[in-house]
């Protein structure tokens, strides 16, 4: 998501306008290669690829009714349980 929002000028300020922040800019702010979700957001990592991250408001993260999409495993589990065998929190 990072290369994306460096190289699409036109993507980075869709998800500025929509989520109210300099979203790479905030990424950028962690330390390492630890990219910080804009405030009122989460990472997921869908079930279906490992190689995807999306990032998504945290009030859709987790709202109970996405929750059977979302994280389809076994106790709640998502994308980041299946491939890391950690708990989705």
């Amino acid at each position: 998501m990072e290369n994306s929002l460096e190289t699409n000028s036109e993507l980075k300020k869709l998800f500025d306008i929509e989520l109210g922040e300099d979203v790479l800019g905030y990424m950028n702010s962690g330390t390492g290669k630890n990219l910080l979700p804009p405030p009122h957001t989460q990472w997921h990592h869908p079930v279906e690829s490992i190689d995807i991250m999306q990032l998504l408001r945290k009030q859709e993260h987790t709202n109970p009714l996405l929750q059977d999409i979302l994280h389809p495993g076994p106790n709640g589990t998502g994308g980041f349980g299946a491939y890391f065998k950690e708990p989705m929190k």
